[in-house]
């Protein structure tokens, strides 16, 4: 929620397929009444929306087998205008977008290829959607999952393959302003 305010991405999905345009509905988080619709730039919102200031960003993966559509992509809405923007497109991307967090003035992406196997890799961006760049990966599968960006500023990468002792979890230190991520604690 963002003030009094709550959101909720629907995917909009026909038989598991993304065909019409995705939309955020805005509650009022206290009487949980419906206040507006808003109809999204990209299709399919896929997993867990980040907010910063007064932003939410959300992961329109569209087809994850398909990594040319061009409403699809990161996209960003604003919560005081209730407008969006799709940030950065997926054929920028190269890869369907599967999470996003963002931090005060960088942002990372979990992206995965569109073969069968959604091989997965990780970015980074500036906010204003530039400095694009490859941090980790391409993964052999649909391996990395889970982001989230600490107080410190840097970044915590959930890795689902198995290691001795348990599964990584990687971590990077982002600088700004290229956003460029530089592995390590």
């Amino acid at each position: 929620s963002v003030g009094n305010q709550a959101f909720v991405a629907l995917e909009r999905l026909t038989n598991d397929v993304s065909q019409q345009p995705s939309q955020l509905a805005v509650l009022d988080a206290t009487s949980l009444a419906l206040v507006q619709t808003i109809t999204l730039k990209g299709r399919n919102p896929f997993g867990l929306m980040t907010e910063s200031a007064g932003k939410l960003w959300l992961a329109d993966v569209g087809s994850p087998f398909d990594a040319t559509e061009p409403d699809a992509g990161i996209e960003v809405v604003d919560t005081a205008t209730l407008t969006s923007t799709l940030s950065i497109s997926e054929t920028a991307l190269g890869a369907s977008v599967f999470q996003v967090a963002v931090d005060a003035t960088c942002g990372a992406a979990i992206v995965g290829d569109p073969s069968v196997a959604n091989r997965t890799s990780l970015v980074s961006f500036a906010l204003d959607g530039s400095n694009l760049a490859t941090a980790l990966g391409p993964t052999t599968g649909f391996d990395l999952r889970g982001l989230a960006w600490l107080p410190s500023g840097q970044l915590l990468v959930g890795d689902q393959r198995s290691k001795v002792g348990g599964f990584p979890v990687h971590v990077f230190t982002a600088a700004p302003p290229t956003c460029a991520l530089t592995p390590g604690a």
